[in-house]
């Protein structure tokens, strides 16, 4: 049985700090880095990569994390060998321009000098990762992009390709309420469908989710309450922090 999930909501922090720079890196400093600050625009969907992109995407990741981070402020070779560098926003059909990093605090969007987006690649045909360094020098992935579309290449003839988003079990639930939503019902004062729109509703706010995992053990005795009280998960939870307080 798998580990319950608990669903909460949180707002990441804004992170400030200098860009990489070389001498200002901890020594024994190894790179590390952050999905925090990733989306999927236009153009740079996972909707239609396979299971072999996401493990060279694993790989270079694995062999990052025993580098050290002063190789990509002062080794030229390295750079070199993983196409390392700032990306150039006004090169020919750039999809992007930086202000259109709309889900980058305006602290990090709108400050050039301190967060440049630089990129690396996964392979010459695999694509890139683009992100940004914050102050503890962790790498905050920004985008990721299996076509090479933000610096589109003279090998593609400089041709922007389209890609599909990818779907979680998130995204489908809100397909599913828009679709059932958009179904008139027979009966004027349905209570069903009421509450079916309520749940709609209730999901368009401003929110962002965290979700926990718990221990097997843990998860059986939820399953278990919830079998002899017949409450939800989010009635046990409330009750947990009534009790606390």
């Amino acid at each position: 049985m798998s580990a319950t999930r608990i669903i909460a909501g949180i707002v990441p922090p804004a992170v400030k700090g200098p860009s990489l720079k070389p001498g200002t890196i901890p020594p024994e400093k190894y790179f590390t880095f952050s999905f925090r600050y990733w989306s999927e625009p236009a153009y740079f969907g996972l909707g239609d990569v396979d299971a072999g992109w996401y493990r060279s995407l694993i790989g270079r990741l694995n062999g990052f994390s025993k580098e050290k981070v002063a190789r990509f402020a002062d080794d030229r070779d390295f750079q070199d060998a993983i196409r390392y560098h700032v990306v150039d926003w006004d090169l020919r059909n750039v999809p992007l321009n930086r202000s259109d990093l709309t889900w980058l605090p305006p602290a990090i969007r709108n400050n050039e000098d301190e967060f440049p987006i630089y990129q690396f690649h996964l392979s010459k045909a695999v694509g890139r990762i683009h992100g940004f360094w914050d102050s503890e020098h962790c790498f905050n992935i920004v985008l990721l992009d299996p076509l090479h579309n933000l610096q589109p290449s003279k090998d593609v003839g400089y041709v922007v390709r389209p890609t599909t988003p990818s779907h979680c079990e998130f995204s489908a639930l809100k397909v599913a309420l828009d679709t059932a939503c958009a179904v008139p019902c027979a009966q004027a004062d349905c209570e069903f469908a009421k509450s079916v729109r309520g749940v709609h509703q209730a999901t368009n706010g401003d929110q962002c989710i965290i979700v926990a995992g718990v221990t097997l053990d843990v998860a059986q005795c939820l399953q278990e309450l919830r079998k002899k009280k017949a409450v939800s998960i989010s009635e046990i939870v409330a009750h947990g922090i009534t009790f606390f307080e």
